[in-house]
């Protein structure tokens, strides 16, 4: 993959931001997998949180804590995805379960997407 320590670099910094925010939650966890970074990207969204990929999400109180740790930003997150989607979600009736599993794999999803797209244009080769 071109251009993967800039990559890294940026989702450090990512991970290291003062504000506290799910893109920051997002970081921080794709550098505590077990395995590589890129290959946990791309596994989330075949798997999900509802695998057990992200620790802090596994249990009902704790998703439930994120969402309403996150509450303004899951919102901001769901509204956005509508828009681009022209409908709204359906969601069952575990809503903070459901959406901070989505906002978290949204999250995950937009940041990785972002760098396969604009990654020669964007982000230049840091010598190791």
């Amino acid at each position: 993959m071109k251009n993967r320590s800039a990559f890294l670099a940026h989702l450090k910094s990512l991970a290291e931001a003062k504000e506290d925010s799910i893109t920051k939650c997002v970081a921080k966890e794709a550098f505590n997998c077990e395995e590589s970074v890129e290959t946990w990207f791309e596994d989330l969204p075949e798997y999900g949180c509802k695998s057990g990929m992200v620790p802090f999400l596994v249990y009902y109180d704790d998703t439930k804590a994120f969402f309403m740790k996150y509450y303004e930003e899951i919102l901001e997150i769901k509204d956005a995805y509508e828009y681009e989607l022209g409908e709204q979600m359906k969601l069952d009736y575990q809503l903070a379960n459901h959406l901070a599993w989505f906002a978290f794999e949204y999250t995950a999803s937009k940041i990785y997407t972002f760098y396969q797209a604009h990654s020669e244009s964007l982000f230049f080769e840091i010598e190791d």
